[in-house]
């Protein structure tokens, strides 16, 4: 009995690498994905809405948080922002 507790302990301890390693590649993750910008149509399809009413809820509304200004052009929100927007507005405006 002793000798088989002995061979289990190594795989235990792979086990416990196995999900710490897990556990955090998954924080990595997340975290990138919280980085990542979302476009003006990402926004829209995320939302169920038109691009142009997406533009209303931020530029006449101001319901929406400021985007970020891509290329001198192009708009972008981080996907952080619209998470904590959706929470707070439970889902859209």
């Amino acid at each position: 009995m002793g000798g088989k507790v002995i061979l289990l302990i190594p795989q235990l301890f792979q086990c416990i690498t196995f999900v710490i390693i897990t556990w955090h590649s998954l924080t990595k993750v997340k975290t990138m994905l919280n980085n990542q910008i979302m476009s003006l149509a990402d926004l829209a399809a995320l939302i169920n809405k038109s691009k142009v009413t997406i533009w209303r809820y931020w530029k006449k509304d101001r319901v929406l948080p400021p985007p970020i200004l891509l290329n001198g052009k192009c708009l972008g929100w981080k996907t952080s922002v619209i998470e904590q927007w959706l929470d707070d507005n439970q889902g859209g405006a």
